[in-house]
């Protein structure tokens, strides 16, 4: 999540939440949460029935895109959320580098 000003971040959150109200404080929590684990995710708060794994895509510095998994809840509730979501941030980390020109 980078440099992104937690403004953004949580405009972002609120605007692709499928109208999901939440306090301000329980925003800011996730918000951080997301920042501390290097990605976001959505456990059927978005959609009923559909679980979203996304991780930012940053080039020198600014965000650029969000590589996300989605599928269908008992799909994620079967496989790892946490390899899912390390897998994401991997992928999403490669197309960074090819991005930057730091392609491995």
């Amino acid at each position: 999540m980078g440099d992104l000003p937690n403004a953004v971040v949580k405009r972002l959150l609120t605007k692709h939440g499928g109208g999901l109200r939440v306090s301000g404080s329980a925003l800011d929590r996730a918000v951080a949460l997301a920042r501390e684990r290097g990605f976001a995710e959505s456990r059927e708060e978005w959609i009923p029935g559909l679980c979203v794994v996304a991780a930012p895509v940053e080039a020198r510095g600014v965000l650029r895109a969000a590589l996300a998994v989605a599928t269908p809840a008992p799909r994620m509730t079967a496989m790892d959320p946490v390899k899912v979501a390390r897998r994401a941030v991997a992928a999403a980390e490669r197309v960074s580098a090819r991005l930057e020109g730091r392609e491995s």
